[in-house]
């Protein structure tokens, strides 16, 4: 078992360990499952003495106004560096020339070939595979709506929490799925083509409509492998098209979710405080079509010591949206606030 036989009461303590992995996952590179473009701070590359320049005769009371700032400022003075759009690349284009020269690091094709295949998506979140039985860390807030589905009449699941000492104990849990990122191919060029003969807006979209629909069909016929699904995804608002192969694995049992006293200590201010206090983990397990547990050809091993001061630290993940690529037009047109 990669599970410890133990009362529940006493796995908080023997996960210990666990503490530097979670902290790890929460700040990787990087390369997203599934991400639809970049995001993350940047080195800025303008040129002060231009922009200075432009600013400098603007009155104290209004330079004190950011919206001023905004207005009284040049656009056309800076200049983008490198990574002002980010530091979040997909797996087929990773800058490993940065790598090499800012952490010293030079990971191989084998490398990102693992750190994909160890990574899955969940439906509403991101996973990895941590053992060689299939065994899927994910976060305790992740978790939580997929445990209470399984909770039996009467079991406070999410008040309680659950640990299951055997494999029997583990609990299907329905339509809880985990896609595992297999391929990836550019279909820029393919898109692009399809598109080069329509008139109309109304054109364009069902001209882009038919060409995603014959390369997904297309590429999930020509990687090997059942139960494979494609998705085409925009990247860089729309600069550049890539199909995204995945496995779908459809019989995720859960393992492990801590009380919520625990796994949610501190609440959502807590969520976006660190260093955060919480046992925000959980445990899945994936099993094959023979009913058995998953044998996964690559997976994150556990790292008692954790990570080391200055230490490279790499993130796999499946991100949400960022407004990275908006225009300077974009930004100036007053939106209403986002709800939390």
């Amino acid at each position: 078992m990669d599970c410890p036989r133990s009362r529940y009461a006493r796995f908080p303590r023997r996960l210990a360990a666990l503490a530097p992995l979670v902290a790890a996952l929460a700040l990787l590179i990087t390369a997203a499952v599934g991400c639809a473009t970049l995001s993350g701070d940047g080195d800025s590359t303008a040129r002060a003495d231009t922009v200075a320049a432009d600013t400098a005769a603007v009155p104290a009371t209004i330079a004190a106004d950011p919206a001023a700032r905004r207005r009284t400022t040049r656009a056309d003075t800076a200049e983008a560096g490198r990574f002002d759009r980010g530091r979040m690349w997909t797996f087929d284009d990773p800058p490993t020339d940065y790598f090499e020269q800012k952490y010293d690091f030079t990971p191989d094709d084998e490398w990102f070939r693992r750190a994909r295949l160890g990574a899955l998506r969940l439906p509403n979140c991101t996973a990895s595979f941590v053992s060689p039985r299939g065994l899927v860390l994910t976060n305790h807030h992740c978790a939580r709506e997929w445990a209470a589905s399984t909770a039996e009449e009467g079991e406070q699941m999410i008040q309680n929490g659950f640990y299951a000492e055997t494999q029997e104990q583990e609990r299907r849990v329905d339509d809880l799925y985990a896609d595992q990122l297999v391929a990836i191919e550019d279909v820029t060029g393919e898109v692009e083509a399809a598109l080069e003969g329509a008139q109309t807006d109304a054109e364009r979209a069902e001209a882009r409509r038919q060409v995603v629909e014959d390369i997904k069909q297309r590429r999930t016929g020509e990687v090997d492998g059942e139960n494979l699904r494609t998705e085409v995804i925009a990247l860089y608002d729309g600069a550049r098209y890539s199909a995204y192969t995945f496995r779908r694995y459809s019989d995720v049992r859960l393992v492990m979710i801590p009380e919520a006293d625990v796994g949610y200590f501190g609440g959502d201010p807590d969520n976006f405080t660190y260093p955060r206090y919480t046992f925000d983990v959980s445990f899945f397990r994936v099993y094959g079509e023979n009913g058995n547990p998953l044998e996964p050809e690559a997976f994150f091993p556990f790292a008692p010591d954790g990570s080391e001061a200055g230490e490279a630290v790499f993130v796999v993940g499946n991100p949400g949206s960022t407004s990275r690529g908006e225009t300077v037009s974009q930004l100036a047109v007053p939106r209403p606030p986002r709800s939390a």
